[in-house]
C-alpha cells in the first residue's frame, strides 16, 4: 500500500522551527572572589554571554536555573588546586558536614525541552579527606529519577567529565543532583556544565492518537496492515491524553506515518542535525501480543537509508511499568529526506490484536562539537567575491555560516583565487546545489584551480565533514566531473575524489570525513579538469577543529622578564594547564624536557621585537623562547617506558630588529644518543621582512621508549655581538602516545 508523505504545507512551519538548539555552558568564572557564594539563579534564561557562561546559538532563555542549598555550600573558587577542575573559576562544593546535597532545578518554559550535556566534577590537589565517589542524578521536578550515574572513586586532583547526555520531556522541570554519599569534602567542585533548549514541538502530528478520527480512521496515519485500527482509552489508562492506538481485530497489524524532513538537508548532509525519537507500548495481560516500532531514515524516493527496530516487546499492562517507553537518538544519514515511524503490532492469541502504542514523538536539532558549517548567505549580491578570509576562526556566527559547539575558533582559512572566481551567487538556476546563496566559480578559462587552505593552531586537528557540488540549472556547457582533493600544504595529496560527470541542475554531496594530522595545515582543491565552466558551485561545507589527545602546547608565557632563562624542565611531565603550558586530552605526563642553557624567555612587553612570532602584546609575560646564539639550542625528550614522543609542529622566527641578511635554520630530531631521525630547512628568515616565521610541522612519531632530541643550528652566522639573538620558536607541540593491543613477550 502507497504510505502517504505529510506535506510540506503541514510540516515545514514545524520544521523550521527546531533546527538549531541553544546552548550555555557554565564557567563560572563570574569575576567574585574566592568563597564568594554563587547566585541561586545564576545562569537563568541567558541570550547573550555574562560573566562564567558562554552562549551559543542565542543560549538558553527559556530555561531558569535555581541552585541550592544557599549560602556557604555553592561557592565560586580558583586556584592551582583546582586546575584539575577546571581553568580559572570552578564551583566549589563546600559541605563541611550536615547540609543538603547540592541541587540545580531547571525550570523549562512552555513549549520547550532541557539537554543536560556534560559537566566535570574532581577534587582539588590540596584535598586531605579519603577517596570518595560521587552520584548525580536527574529527577522531574518532584516525580521520579530518570538519569544516575556513579563516578570512580576520586582522591586529590583526580576528575572526570560526566557525558550526561539526557533529553527530556516537553514543558517538564528537572533536577540535577550531586550526592558525595556523606563523605562531606571541602575541596570538591564542578565545572563547565553544558545544557541546551530545544524546542518541544513534535514533528509527528497525532502523536497519542487524540486528534477525532475521521470516518473512522486516524488522522495523519496510515493502515499498511489491517483495516481496523483505532482509538482506546482504557484498561490501561492512556500514557498521556485521553486515547492512545489499538490495532483491532486480527493477527498483524502495521500503521505508518512519514514524516518530510528536507527542509534539514544542508545540516544532514553535513551531519550534524539529530533526531530524538520516543514511543511507549503496551499490551494486554496475558497471552502476550507483541509491540514493536521502527525508525526508518529514507531518502527522497523512499530507499531506506538507515533503520532503528525494537524488536518485538511484550509488555503486559498489570505488571510495571504499564507503559515501557522506547527511545532512540541519532545522526541522521547523508541524504536522508523523511523519516519513517512504523507501529507493528502481532496477535499471539485471541480475537483483538493488543498491541498498544502511545506518545509517539520525534524532535531534532542540530548538535556538533566545534563545527562550522559554510553556507554562504553573506548578505551580498549576485557575483561579488567572496572574503579571502571568510569562515576564518569562527566561534560565534557570521552571516553565511552557522557555528555550533564553539565552532572553529582555531582553524584560519584562504580562500584562492581572487578576484572574478569564487563568487557569492543565488536565485532558481542554483537551487539544486543549495537553498539561497551558494559559492559559484566562475572560471572562464585560464584561472588557476579554487582552492581553500585551513591553516590549524598547535594542538588541533582539522576534519572535513562534508559539503555539495554541482552544476545550474541553465549550464549550456558539456558535462564534465570533478576531482576534490586535500593536501598538506606544501606537502602530499592525502584524499581525493572524482564525481559523476554532472551536466545541468545535477549535484553531488561529498563525504570527506577526513582528520588532519596535529597542527598541519591542509589545501582543499576542486579540479574541473579544464572544463572552464562559470556555473558551477559548492555548498554547505563543514568542517571541524578536534583537540588533540595526550598533548602539551607551550606557549612560552611563563611570566618571566626579557632575557630570563628558561626553565631547563620546562613542560615536563604535565597532566593539566599551567602557567605557559596548555594541557589538551590528558596532557604529556609521561614525557619530560630539559631545555640547554642558552634559552631565554622573551617577547614581554608592547611593540616587542618578537610580534613578528608572536604578536599578541604581551605587557606582563614573555611569550616565545629565544635562542641566544646560533649553535647549541636544542631540547631533549625524556620518554618514559611504554610510552612514545610525537613531535607535531612549531613556529619559528627572527625578532623584527634581526640586523642580518634573511638566513635559514636546519632542525633535525636525533635519537639522544643515536642517529638522526628527522631533518628540515627553513626558508631564508626576515624579521624586518617576508617571511618573518615558519610553521614547521613534524609529523614525527618516535619508537616506544626512546629519548629524542630536537636541535636548532642557524645558517646565518655568527650574529654581531651587540645583538647576539639570532631567532625563536613558539607554541611547541608535542603528544605522548601508547602500544595499542597486547604486547606479548616470549621467552
Amino acid at each position: 500500500m502507497e504510505r502517504a508523505i505529510l506535506g510540506i504545507q503541514s510540516v515545514v512551519v514545524v520544521l523550521c522551527l527546531t533546527s538549531v538548539a541553544s546552548a550555555t555552558i557554565l564557567t563560572f568564572d563570574t569575576g567574585q572572589g574566592n568563597n564568594a557564594d554563587l547566585p541561586t539563579t545564576f545562569g537563568s534564561n541567558i541570550s547573550g554571554n555574562i560573566a562564567g557562561a558562554n552562549v551559543n546559538n542565542g543560549g538558553t532563555p527559556n530555561i531558569a536555573l535555581a541552585w541550592a542549598p544557599s549560602p556557604n555550600v555553592l561557592e565560586v573558587h580558583g586556584g592551582i588546586g583546582f586546575a584539575p577542575v577546571g581553568d580559572g573559576k570552578v564551583l566549589q562544593l563546600d559541605l563541611n558536614g550536615g547540609e543538603a546535597d547540592p541541587t540545580l532545578t531547571f525550570d523549562v518554559a512552555a513549549g520547550y525541552r532541557l539537554r543536560i550535556n556534560s559537566l566535570v566534577i574532581g577534587h582539588a590537589t590540596d584535598m586531605t579527606e579519603p577517596a570518595n565517589a560521587w552520584t548525580i542524578s536527574i529527577s522531574e521536578d518532584g516525580g521520579p529519577e530518570v538519569f544516575s550515574h556513579t563516578t570512580a572513586a576520586m582522591g586529590a586532583g583526580d576528575t572526570e567529565t560526566v557525558m550526561i547526555k539526557f533529553l527530556g520531556e516537553a514543558d517538564t522541570d528537572y533536577v540535577l543532583k550531586f550526592d558525595d554519599g556523606g563523605a562531606d569534602h571541602v575541596r570538591a567542585a564542578i565545572d563547565n556544565l553544558s545544557f541546551n533548549q530545544v524546542e518541544g514541538v513534535a514533528l509527528i502530528f497525532n502523536g497519542g492518537n487524540d486528534e477525532p478520527l475521521v470516518g473512522s480512521e486516524i488522522p495523519g496515519w496510515d493502515e499498511i496492515v489491517g483495516t481496523t485500527w483505532t482509538q482506546r482509552s482504557a484498561t490501561p489508562s492512556p500514557q498521556a491524553g485521553a486515547h492512545y492506538f489499538m490495532p483491532g481485530a486480527g493477527p498483524n497489524h502495521e500503521l505508518a506515518q512519514t514524516v518530510d524532513v528536507s527542509a534539514y538537508a544542508s545540516t544532514i548532509d553535513a551531519g550534524i542535525q539529530r533526531f530524538d525519537f520516543s514511543g511507549y507500548v503496551s499490551g494486554w495481560r496475558d497471552p502476550g501480543d507483541t509491540s514493536r516500532i521502527i525508525v526508518e531514515y529514507e531518502n527522497a524516493t523512499g530507499v531506506v537509508l538507515d533503520s532503528w527496530d525494537s524488536g518485538a516487546i511484550y509488555n503486559p499492562y498489570d505488571e510495571a511499568p504499564t507503559w515501557q517507553q522506547l527511545t532512540h537518538s541519532q545522526f541522521a544519514p547523508a541524504g536522508a529526506r523523511q523519516i519513517q515511524i512504523r507501529l507493528i503490532a502481532v496477535r499471539n492469541a485471541g480475537t483483538n490484536n493488543d498491541g498498544y502504542f502511545d506518545s509517539i514523538t520525534l524532535s531534532t536539532q542540530v548538535e556538533a562539537d566545534n563545527t562550522t558549517l559554510l553556507m554562504f548567505d553573506t548578505g551580498q549580491g549576485n557575483n561579488a567575491d567572496l572574503a579571502t578570509t571568510f569562515g576564518s576562526n569562527l566561534s560565534g556566527e557570521i552571516a553565511g555560516a552557522l557555528v555550533l559547539g564553539g565552532g572553529t575558533p582555531d582553524i584560519g582559512l584562504t580562500w584562492a583565487p581572487s578576484p572574478n572566481v569564487l563568487e557569492i551567487h543565488g536565485g532558481i538556476g542554483f537551487a539544486p546545489v543549495g537553498d539561497g546563496k551558494v559559492l559559484q566559480f566562475d572560471l572562464n578559462g585560464g584561472e588557476a584551480d579554487p582552492t581553500i587552505t585551513f591553516a590549524v593552531a598547535a594542538g588541533y586537528r582539522l576534519r572535513i565533514n562534508s559539503l555539495r557540488i554541482g552544476h545550474a540549472s541553465d549550464m549550456t556547457e558539456p558535462d564534465n566531473a570533478w576531482t576534490v582533493t586535500i593536501s598538506e600544504n606544501g606537502g602530499p595529496q592525502v584524499f581525493s575524489h572524482t564525481t559523476a560527470a554532472m551536466g545541468a541542475s545535477d549535484t553531488e554531496l561529498v563525504t570527506f570525513n577526513f582528520i588532519g594530522e596535529v597542527g598541519t595545515d591542509y589545501v582543499l582543491k576542486f579540479d574541473d579538469g579544464g572544463a572552464n565552466h562559470v556555473r558551477a558551485a559548492i555548498d554547505n561545507l563543514s568542517f571541524s577543529q578536534l583537540e588533540a589527545d595526550n598533548t602539551t602546547v607551550l606557549t612560552f608565557e611563563t611570566g618571566q622578564s626579557n632575557n630570563d632563562a628558561l626553565p631547563s624542565s620546562y613542560g615536563s611531565n604535565i597532566s593539566g594547564d599551567t602557567t605557559a603550558i596548555r594541557a589538551m586530552g590528558g596532557g604529556t605526563p609521561n614525557i619530560a624536557l630539559t631545555w640547554s642553557s642558552i634559552w631565554d624567555a622573551h617577547g614581554k612587553g608592547p611593540g616587542s621585537t618578537f610580534d613578528t612570532v608572536d604578536p599578541v602584546n604581551h605587557t606582563t609575560t614573555t611569550d616565545v623562547g629565544q635562542m641566544d646564539t646560533a649553535t647549541g639550542a636544542n631540547v631533549t625528550f625524556r620518554v618514559d617506558a611504554g610510552h612514545r614522543l610525537e613531535l607535531n609542529s612549531l613556529l619559528i622566527g627572527h625578532a623584527s630588529d634581526q640586523s642580518k641578511p634573511a638566513f635559514s635554520w636546519d632542525i633535525t630530531i636525533t635519537e639522544d644518543g643515536g642517529p638522526e631521525v628527522f631533518s628540515h630547512t627553513t626558508a631564508n628568515l626576515n624579521g624586518a621582512g617576508s617571511p618573518a616565521t615558519e610553521t614547521v610541522t613534524f609529523s614525527f612519531k618516535g619508537d616506544f621508549g626512546v629519548d629524542y632530541v630536537l636541535s636548532f643550528e642557524s645558517n646565518g652566522g655568527p650574529h654581531p655581538g651587540s645583538q647576539p639573538t639570532v631567532g625563536a620558536i613558539d607554541d611547541l607541540c608535542f603528544s605522548q602516545a601508547e602500544p595499542q593491543g597486547t604486547l606479548f613477550r616470549f621467552r
